[in-house]
């Protein structure tokens, strides 16, 4: 295991490593919360170590938020099974101790990031490491004929995000029979599928569809709903076409939804 720790410490050396350029939001509360006139000054290692450990991982998390792209690099070095807790104590220590710092970009200025413990912390605590791909669901994914990165993303997407919920497996593995059968499946799918499980929390098969022929008509009620004041109305445009729930992202639920409702038709 200590050769899979090493890859995995090295691995997530490089992602913390990687240049990161500060956007004009960022600049703005840096410069705000350390009273400084370029945000630049404010990444002095000085002036963050001044801060509380809760105040820098808040005020440096938008530059050090795994995605799915840093899991899918990484998941080629993760056992099925996940890593124990010790382990991941141990790559932490490790990654601490011996520092690690980026060049962060500022317009035409740069300079160069002591990025605190406790982002390092909270980074790989957000890898989800210890999160295990079920045996079942594992088998099943390996049916299809994934290539380079799908076979990685599709493992992240089992491996989920600490969604302790007890019929998880059981509507993952499910949903896939359902896919080999019909031969339907495809990545965005199986990710809307493990993201609609672990919100909606549906007991089992039975109570999944539902849930999805529920999502529909939420939607569809929103289309048909009329809206007789004008005040009341801005306010429904401006949440319906939120980044929470615009048009794009509404139909793409919808579209989602039917597909698996389709996998589960006879």
């Amino acid at each position: 295991m200590s050769a899979i720790l090493d890859r995995i410490i090295q691995q997530l050396r490089v992602q913390l490593e990687r240049t990161r350029f500060l956007n004009a939001r960022l600049a703005g509360s840096i410069t705000t919360t350390l009273g400084v006139n370029n945000p630049l000054f404010g990444l002095d290692g000085h002036r963050l170590a001044a801060l509380e450990p809760f105040e820098q991982e808040i005020l440096l998390s938008p530059l050090f938020t795994p995605g799915m792209e840093e899991r899918v690099a990484l998941e080629s070095e993760l056992p099925q099974e996940g890593v124990a807790p010790s382990q991941i104590t141990e790559v932490i220590q490790q990654l601490q101790e011996g520092g690690v710092t980026c060049q962060v970009i500022f317009g035409q200025e740069s300079r160069q990031l002591q990025v605190p413990e406790i982002v390092v912390e909270r980074y790989v605590g957000l890898m989800y490491l210890d999160q295990n791909v079920p045996e079942k669901v594992a088998q099943l994914l390996s049916i299809f004929s994934l290539q380079g990165g799908e076979r990685e993303r599709a493992m992240v997407i089992a491996r989920g995000r600490r969604c302790h919920y007890a019929y998880r497996e059981e509507l993952l593995i499910v949903s896939l029979e359902a896919m080999v059968r019909k031969h339907s499946f495809h990545l965005d799918k199986f990710e809307f599928l493990e993201n609609f499980i672990c919100s909606s929390r549906p007991h089992g098969v039975a109570d999944l569809v539902p849930h999805l022929e529920g999502l529909i008509d939420s939607y569809r009620e929103e289309e048909e709903r009329p809206v007789f004041n004008e005040q009341l109305a801005k306010l429904q445009v401006q949440a319906i076409t939120s980044e929470q729930c615009g048009d794009q992202v509404r139909g793409y639920r919808m579209t989602m939804a039917g597909q698996l409702l389709a996998d589960f038709q006879a």
